[in-house]
């Protein structure tokens, strides 16, 4: 008998099963004779072969150790054995066999499956549907067992798609199998499902159902595309898309929205070779786009009449990068606990919650981004409606450092645009005032204006109001620990028709200082004073200049009782020739004479940088443009032209790399000749750190275990013997999140590939290998919050060698000193403890781990979650539930159940914030494959099934922000093993 089965296509052959009416014998005879399948029946060595046609019904009934085939078309009939259902059917024939577990066995014939209800199909066409569940849309009914098989052509694959799904959760079930496997089970309730897409040209669904609850059931249908070509993704409501007709592998639709729409999802998604798109079809919902700098008051719909039910409404604000987004509102009036108005700090509704309002609000305090997008969503519910809101944006910055800069303009240097309007409200701690600083200033003359206030709102006493070009403008101080400045552009002015008239903006910098106090007046280059701290009121600075160089300007200044000094702070001028000493660890930007203008004639100016014992200075260059062969910067690796030249540079280089001294001192000198001049050059310098030995450390951030500095700029050079390889390994890191960036270079400077890229808070760095005998990390910080740092030590290894992967705390290994190529070590742990992660690790011939060094850990702590064994279990929470949860969580779960068994894990609620996340692994720890990740607030989440009997979950928080977690249960359930080609089966309790 020809057959399609779960484990392919085969001649099904059946030895003599009983003795009983014509199924008997081993010898023919006459059983046969004069019936329909008369010579169907051949013998062959005391075995009987069945031979089918497929317009027959055929029957098969299993009772303990006997089968009976029944040929006929003689009506439906169908038996229940403990380990199979068996269905016939009249009126076109069919036979299929299949397990309790919906697995099939047996599928024959060809003109359709049909039961007393009218369910399940034998399907042939290209595409098809909607095809339903028996009595759609009305309940089907109890006991049902329906199978509908799908075949399309050769070389083409199935996509399956749903309009709607309501069963009785987990007792009715439709099962999907697809190339002789299970790909999903559906059951309950689904308000949407994604398409279901096969791998080869058939498709088996199997819907059962008990004698229980009986719901509405389901609609499907179904396409099929041939290999190299995709089915058209379709176009959302209120969008558009680029192309209509070719969606071959390779090509791209691109989609848009209307206006007042936004896309939600992939603009772009692409035409893979298996037939499947890059990603799901976007949608566009109602919404609006707003990138002015500036804009409002923006109004929930029929302001200030009320608003509709079931409202669905986004807008997306964009401002220039560098920038935040400052949200104000006018009114606020929702039902409350129903209709919400949920602000985003980033691009989707993926971000972080800034703030979720409902109900009434006399007055919202301004709601700040931390980056140039924000992301607002209301929704409404189906009963009672309100007036809703106003609100209005604008650019700016809120800043609480106690100093901070530059800050600039929009789009600075070049031009700001018309109608900008841009805020900065900057506090610093009480008892405090501010000093303001511009670096340029630039306005359209009479018409743009930057206005300071002496106070924390634009009712305050006003301090200046800036427009045009302005060459020097005095610092501008506060009288009190707050300022705020408004910059507006309104009005459009315009020489040329459409194109505006405006300026190149301005870039300003703040410091504080207490009361009493005036802040550090600097020391001019070159010169000298002889008070380098107390600057408090009548203390008086006196300066001087090195030789060479005369004072311009008052010597002695004066700090007066109102923060503010007696005079400037004067400058040191200097001859044709200077020799210029520079101390500091950093120092920049340092120009040639006159730039960005031309140096003159016959210079001959020198530098000499040095920088604290132990150190190496990095110099790099902005810009260089000098006469070719005729006027030359010469660098020396040392404290005078004596030393080793590094460089000599000449004529105009668009990029230089970074040039790096040996020891602490380095020597420049520029000269020129009486010809021609040109721009000349800037460069500036950082004092970092050599490590040279083959291994090295702790090394740590400035300052730590305090904290760093703001504005700090930190460089390591690692370098170890040629045809070795660097492990870099932290004890700990903390900086602030995305602004405060340790980076790490696979290499002698930053021309080399980034190998990662560390901000925030991290519990566990995996070490860091180079693949090279050189690594390079710089560390930069923000004017903004500081943190306590970040502690590193390197190792080094010769290649076909590995560094000693160390001894986990309370384990043992069997090798100790063995570290070559191939060479494994085996962990153990003392009693009492489990080992989380890989018992055996093999040094690989790159000089690297097979894998990560297991633990040691006690295995039922409840910072490690729970061990759970039984079938089923719950409810189990997150730390403190349904209170928050707290900062750097690492909990875990494993789950075992009995063998023979999988395990559903269900949630009953979830939210946590965007970087806490809990991850579920499908197996026994976190080496195994990855089920699902989850963060943020799911209203409901899909039952998440695993394929043996593990389960393994960790939740991981962050430093900051913390939510009020999850609560999960889970239960197993008995799966069916495989057994020479057939499955057998136990009932299900």
């Amino acid at each position: 008998m020809d057959a399609w089965t779960a484990f392919g296509n085969f001649k099904a052959t059946f030895t003599t099963l009983g003795t009983k009416g014509r199924l008997g014998p081993t010898d023919l005879g006459q059983h046969y004779s004069g019936q329909d399948h008369d010579g169907l029946v051949t013998l062959n060595n005391g075995i009987q072969h069945f031979t089918v046609k497929h317009t027959g019904t055929y029957q098969i009934e299993a009772a303990g150790d006997v089968l009976k085939i029944l040929v006929g078309q003689e009506g439906g009939w169908m038996e229940e054995h403990a380990c199979y259902f068996f269905k016939g059917a009249g009126g076109g024939g069919g036979t299929f066999v299949t397990r309790d577990d919906n697995t099939p066995l047996i599928i024959a014939g060809g003109g359709g499956i049909t039961s007393s209800t009218g369910c399940g199909e034998f399907l042939r066409a290209s595409s098809g549907g909607p095809i339903t569940s028996p009595n759609y849309p009305n309940d089907y009914g109890s006991y049902e067992n329906c199978v509908w098989s799908i075949t399309v052509p050769e070389g083409s694959i199935i996509r399956l798609t749903f309009d709607s799904f309501k069963t009785q959760d987990e007792f009715d079930v439709l099962t999907i199998i697809d190339d002789a496997k299970v790909v999903q089970r559906l059951s309950g309730y689904h308000q949407q499902i994604s398409p279901v897409i096969s791998i080869s040209n058939t498709m088996l669904l199997k819907f059962t159902s008990d004698g229980s609850m009986n719901y509405q059931g389901f609609r499907f249908s179904y396409i099929s595309s041939t290999a190299g070509q995709c089915w058209d993704p379709g176009l959302p409501t209120n969008g558009i898309r680029d192309t209509n007709g070719n969606f071959t592998s390779g090509q791209t639709v691109r989609y848009t929205c209307v206006s007042n729409y936004l896309l939600s999802g992939t603009a772009n998604i692409t035409c893979h070779s298996n037939g499947t798109w890059s990603d799901a079809t976007p949608t566009c919902k109602q919404g609006y786009k707003l990138t002015a700098p500036s804009g409002g008051p923006v109004t929930s719909p029929n302001y200030p009449s009320v608003y509709g039910n079931n409202e669905n409404v986004e807008w997306s604000i964009t401002v220039p990068e560098g920038s935040i987004i400052r949200l104000t509102f006018d009114s606020f009036l929702t039902q409350s606990g129903f209709d919400f108005l949920t602000i985003y700090d980033g691009a989707s509704n993926n971000s972080e919650v800034l703030q979720r309002l409902t109900g009434y609000h006399q007055q919202i305090s301004p709601i700040i981004s931390t980056s140039n997008m924000m992301f607002l969503r209301f929704t409404s519910d189906d009963s009672v409606t309100r007036q809703g809101f106003q609100f209005s944006y604008i650019m700016g910055g809120s800043l609480t450092a106690h100093s901070g800069g530059p800050f600039t303009s929009p789009n600075y240097p070049s031009n700001y645009g018309s109608d900008d309007n841009y805020e900065w409200s900057i506090t610093v701690p009480k008892g405090s005032i501010i000093r303001l600083t511009f670096d340029s200033f630039e306005t359209l003359k009479g018409f743009h204006f930057l206005t300071i206030y002496d106070g924390a709102s634009a009712n305050a006493t006003e301090l200046q109001r800036l427009s045009g070009r302005l060459h020097q403008i005095s610092p501008i101080i506060s009288t009190s620990n707050m300022m705020l400045l408004k910059f507006t552009s309104e009005g459009y002015l315009s020489i040329n028709p459409g194109v505006p008239l405006t300026g190149q903006g301005f870039q300003f910098s703040y410091i504080s200082n207490t009361a009493g106090q005036c802040w550090d007046p600097g020391v001019p280059a070159n010169g000298n004073r002889d008070n380098n701290s107390n600057f408090t009121s009548g203390q008086t600075v006196r300066y001087t200049c090195i030789t060479g160089y005369q004072l311009s300007g008052n010597a002695n200044i004066t700090c007066q009782s109102n923060g503010t000094w007696s005079d400037a702070t004067p400058t040191c001028e200097g001859n044709e020739k200077m020799t210029l000493t520079l101390t500091g660890p950093s120092g920049g930007p340092v120009t040639s004479l006159n730039y960005p203008s031309n140096y003159g004639n016959n210079e001959n100016t020198e530098w000499l940088i040095t920088v604290p014992k132990a150190s190496i200075i990095r110099l790099t260059f902005d810009g260089f443009s000098t006469e070719s062969q005729n006027d030359f910067l010469t660098i020396y690796d040392g404290a005078s032209n004596n030393a080793k030249q590094l460089l000599r540079l000449t004529g105009h280089r668009s990029k230089i790399s970074p040039i790096i001294s040996t020891s602490n001192m380095m020597f420049l000198r520029f000269t020129s000749d009486d010809s021609v001049t040109y721009q000349g050059f800037q460069f500036s310098y950082i004092m970092g750190v050599s490590l040279t030995a083959p291994s090295g450390g702790p090394v740590t951030s400035p300052n730590y275990p305090s904290n760093y500095n703001n504005n700090q700029r930190c460089e390591w050079s690692i370098i170890v013997a040629e045809g070795s390889i660097i492990r870099l390994s932290f004890d700990s890191f903390n900086t602030q999140l995305r602004f405060d960036i340790l980076t790490i270079y696979d290499g002698a400077s930053d021309d080399a590939t980034v190998l990662q890229r560390l901000s925030g808070y991290h519990q566990q760095i995996s070490p860091i290998i180079s693949t090279s005998n050189m690594m390079f990390l710089r560390f930069t910080s923000n004017y903004y919050y500081t943190s306590q740092g970040f502690q590193f030590s390197y190792i080094s290894s010769t290649a076909g060698q590995c560094w000693d992967p160390g001894l986990p705390t309370d384990g043992t290994r069997d090798n100790n000193r063995n570290f070559t190529s191939g060479q494994a070590v085996r962990y153990t742990c003392m009693d009492g403890y489990h080992l989380w992660g890989t018992a055996n690790i093999t040094c690989q011939s790159n000089g690297t781990w097979s894998d990560s060094l297991p633990t040691c850990e006690v295995p039922y702590t409840l910072k490690m979650g729970a061990s759970l064994t039984s079938p089923s279990g719950g409810p189990m929470t997150s730390q403190n539930y349904p209170n928050n949860y707290g900062n750097h969580e690492n909990v875990r779960w494993l789950i075992t159940t009995p063998e023979g068994s999988i395990i559903r894990l269900t949630f009953d609620s979830f939210e946590t914030k965007k970087y806490d996340i809990l991850t579920i692994y499908d197996g026994a720890s976190d080496d195994a494959g990855v089920l699902q990740r989850l963060s943020g607030y799911y209203h409901q989440i899909s039952p998440i099934i695993s394929t043996s009997n593990t389960m393994f979950l960790r939740f991981t928080s962050d430093c900051c922000q913390t939510s009020n977690g999850f609560q999960f249960s889970y239960i197993s359930k008995a799966v069916l093993q495989a057994n020479a080609g057939i499955r057998v089966c136990q009932p299900m309790g």
